[in-house]
């Protein structure tokens, strides 16, 4: 498993925790901004994809920062 897939298993694992402990949702929400940052980035700028491969890492950045925002709030 790369770095990258064993973030992600954690932040979700924190994520499903979030619904008991908000910090823990914020704190999931915000490596999920950093890690949708970064596949957007690496779908636009290092594979040279279209703009439709980095949708669905788009929607996931706008949903972590709504739960953020939510949680911090």
């Amino acid at each position: 498993m790369s770095v990258t897939g064993a973030l992600e298993m954690i932040g979700a694992i924190a994520m499903i925790a979030g619904l008991w402990n908000r910090h823990l949702a914020a704190g999931s929400a915000f490596l999920f901004v950093f890690l949708m940052l970064g596949a957007i980035h690496a779908h636009l700028f290092r594979a040279d994809q279209p703009i439709v491969m980095a949708i669905p890492a788009s929607i996931c950045l706008i949903l972590s920062v709504w739960i953020l925002i939510r949680n911090l709030g």
